[in-house]
């Protein structure tokens, strides 16, 4: 999806109220702007993969991954070492991502909280492509909190303040229950981007 777009049309009266009925997310309403969207997130347990993927389907957005290099980072050695790299702030070395970041008018990065801190592959990313965000947005994934710290990390690795910020925790995730929550981000967004222009 190399021609990404970011826009939502209005939706007949009939499709709004069928789309209501059946989701529990809203339709989003019109939207004067289009923006070239990338979502990049690291994801260890697959939480933080599963909002950057239900994101990237209500925009229409390119996604990179973004994966490390090193020992796996499972079980109880694997977490004791995301949570020390996290806490000592850490750089881990990653892989080379699919997407130049300085195309896309906004990135959307996303990232799950270890040990109140940013993950090390998240930093990684944005340290090497410093300078080359046009505009950034953040979300992150939580077990219970840690999120205010992990943006603050990563406006200060940007150089900008993000258009909006987006925390979930595991338990809404796992029920469902960000869905509204995630719609308003998307919202927001799209009201800041106009404002912007």
């Amino acid at each position: 999806m190399a021609n990404a777009r970011l826009t939502c049309r209005a939706p007949s009266e009939k499709k709004r109220r069928a789309h209501q009925a059946s989701s529990d997310v809203p339709v989003e309403l019109e939207r004067k702007t289009q923006m070239k969207v990338l979502i990049a997130f690291y994801s260890r347990s697959g939480h933080t993969e599963q909002l950057a993927r239900e994101m990237a389907s209500l925009y229409g957005a390119d996604i990179d991954r973004i994966q490390d290099i090193g020992p796996p980072r499972t079980g109880l050695l694997g977490y004791m070492r995301c949570s020390w790299q996290a806490m000592r702030g850490s750089v881990a070395t990653i892989r080379p991502t699919l997407h130049d970041p300085s195309a896309y008018e906004l990135v959307i990065i996303g990232t799950p909280v270890w040990n109140w801190s940013l993950a090390s592959p998240v930093r990684a990313y944005v340290q090497l492509h410093s300078g080359h965000f046009r505009r950034v947005a953040f979300f992150c994934t939580e077990g219970g909190s840690g999120d205010q710290r992990v943006f603050a990390q990563l406006e200060s690795l940007c150089n900008q303040a993000p258009l909006e910020k987006f925390a979930v925790n595991a338990r809404d995730l796992a029920t469902g229950a960000h869905k509204a929550a995630l719609q308003r981000f998307i919202d927001r967004i799209n009201s800041a981007s106009l404002r912007a222009a």
